[in-house]
């Protein structure tokens, strides 16, 4: 909802390269101690958004989708994840109908061990 108040007010139609932009500031910033390896270059993740912006200055493209992007990001991560630790408030909680639509898994994505047998048996 903020990206979209905001694109209504600097008149941005498609919020699609924002959207992705938020998706990669949050990856970003929740991974930050993997090591990446973008356009040949090894770096650390939280610089991808801003060389992906240096990248849309200098080719003359519209990095305003980019700032929107990386606002957003930032917001959602304070909000989220960051304030919820240092505070103790949470802001941004998912909605009980959503709790009663999507109902939380019990299946673990984390695979142990098998018996299996030795393929000489």
């Amino acid at each position: 909802t903020i990206m979209t108040a905001v694109a209504y007010f600097l008149q941005i139609p498609l919020l699609s390269n924002a959207v992705l932009i938020m998706l990669l500031w949050v990856w970003c910033r929740t991974n930050e101690d993997l090591h990446t390896i973008f356009l040949g270059m090894q770096m650390p993740p939280p610089y991808i958004p801003w060389v992906l912006f240096a990248i849309h200055v200098l080719m003359g493209g519209n990095f305003v989708h980019d700032l929107v992007g990386i606002f957003a990001g930032h917001l959602y991560v304070n909000l989220a994840v960051i304030l919820p630790v240092t505070r103790s408030i949470r802001l941004l909680e998912t909605p009980a109908f959503m709790y009663k639509l999507f109902p939380p898994s019990t299946y673990s994505y984390r695979r142990s061990a098998g018996q299996g047998r030795n393929l000489d048996d």
